[in-house]
C-alpha cells in the first residue's frame, strides 16, 4: 500500500470505492489553492525522509520551529502539575 492511498483510497481500491479520508479538507484545499496541497506536501516530507534514510543523510525538516522546540511549548501551568 502506498502512503498516497491514505489521501485518495480510490488510486488503490478502485474508482467504484466509495469512501475517501479526508474529503473536507481536499474540496476547500482544490477550491483554494487549485490543488490538493496536503496531499502534495505530506508526500513530498515523505520522500525526502525515504532520501535521507537511502542516503545516510540526516532529514532536515521543513517544520519551523521544529519539533520538541520549545518556543512550541504550552506556558506551564500554576502549581506546575501537568
Amino acid at each position: 500500500m502506498k502512503v498516497s492511498t491514505i489521501f485518495d483510497p480510490s488510486d488503490f481500491l478502485g474508482p467504484q470505492f466509495g469512501g475517501e479520508n479526508l474529503r473536507v479538507l481536499k474540496k476547500n484545499e482544490l477550491r483554494q489553492y487549485d490543488e490538493y496541497r496536503t496531499k502534495r506536501v505530506i508526500l513530498e516530507i515523505y520522500d525526502a525522509m525515504a532520501e535521507a534514510i537511502r542516503t545516510g543523510r540526516p532529514y532536515q525538516t521543513r517544520l519551523d520551529p521544529p519539533p520538541a522546540d520549545l518556543r512550541a511549548a504550552h506556558p506551564p501551568r500554576r502549581g506546575g502539575r501537568l
